[in-house]
């Protein structure tokens, strides 16, 4: 028997930052189940800054969305109706067909979690996509070492944060976060632990580490692009490594050419960006790291929740007006 489902339409493509105009509720029919296919009552419902350049249309690495169609996301839930033996009703379960009450996935789309070792909203925090984000910017791309100086921008965001924290477990001398108030980086100093944190709209970035870290950076997880990452990359020492996460400074039109480029040449820097994609075969050890990490304290889980279908406009508006902290979700548990 099929459902009705509430659904997070996009009314309309933003202009520059987006507004709550440009989403509306709507239904949806949600049939049974096909073979190999699964229907998933969500549970929470994530928010990510990618999604801001899907709301454009035009080309992209994965599907644009398109204006009076429901929005998708990263989503979990459990298993309500099913025609795979290897996902039976009651299974928790991650996958991207959210922004909406109820999903069909097929099976293909899905990946079971273990709510025993993590809390459920997790995997899609720190034990998700923006956990294994800030762990292949850590531990692979930016390769952080002992001793290292590392600095990490948008260091309050759900990738910035266990970044910062990662860094540290590694064995990092100094974490430095760049965050957009003096309430964020009270927060990623004292509930992190990172060692320093600036507010780069009141202190640049350029002035920051000329001031207080003469002598260079070892590593840089940048998560906004434009003239944080230009001046940063001014700042690092030979050798020095970019991990290039996101350009979060950019995602609403907000054009900016590098100016400092010629310094990969000179100061024999590696800069690299990763997607999460591309690396689909490390969940395990992934998982099985953080997973220790969290039991050891060394990352903890941060999260802002929002309540109800109805506030994932808001909630995804957050992420851009420097309202929230750690990795923001909404829940819509019934």
């Amino acid at each position: 028997m099929s459902l009705s489902s509430r659904a997070v339409l996009l009314a309309r493509r933003p202009a520059g930052v987006p507004a709550l105009t440009d989403f509306a509720l709507g239904d949806l029919d949600v049939p049974d189940p096909g073979q190999d296919e699964v229907v998933v009552e969500n549970h929470f419902l994530s928010v990510d800054p990618g999604q801001r350049g899907l709301m454009n249309g035009g080309s992209s690495y994965v599907t644009t969305y398109q204006v009076g169609e429901p929005v998708t996301g990263r989503a979990v839930g459990q298993v309500v109706a099913s025609r795979d033996p290897r996902f039976p009703e009651g299974s928790h379960v991650f996958h991207r067909v959210g922004w909406r009450q109820h999903s069909l996935v097929p099976t293909s789309a899905v990946r079971a979690i273990d709510v025993t070792r993590a809390p459920e909203s997790s995997y899609l925090g720190v034990m998700g996509h923006p956990g294994l984000t800030s762990w292949l910017g850590v531990t692979l791309v930016g390769d952080v070492q002992p001793g290292d100086v590392v600095l990490v921008t948008s260091a309050a965001g759900a990738v910035g944060a266990a970044a910062g924290q990662l860094a540290l477990a590694r064995g990092a001398s100094r974490v430095i976060g760049s965050v957009g108030s003096a309430e964020k980086a009270t927060y990623v100093t004292e509930k992190l632990g990172f060692t320093d944190a600036f507010v780069y709209k009141e202190t640049s970035v350029a002035d920051y580490l000329a001031d207080q870290v003469p002598s260079g950076v070892d590593v840089v997880f940048d998560n906004v692009g434009g003239a944080q990452l230009d001046q940063a990359m001014a700042a690092m020492r030979p050798h020095g490594r970019l991990a290039l996460c996101g350009s979060i400074s950019t995602y609403n039109g907000e054009p900016y050419t590098l100016q400092n480029t010629g310094l990969l040449l000179s100061q024999r820097l590696r800069a690299e960006g990763f997607l999460v994609f591309d690396h689909e075969d490390k969940w395990d050890r992934f998982h099985a790291e953080m997973a220790d990490h969290l039991t050891a304290g060394r990352v903890s889980v941060e999260e802002t929740h929002y309540r109800g279908l109805d506030a994932v406009p808001e909630a995804f508006l957050s992420l851009f007006n420097g309202a929230s902290t750690g990795k923001v979700l909404v829940d819509i548990r019934p």
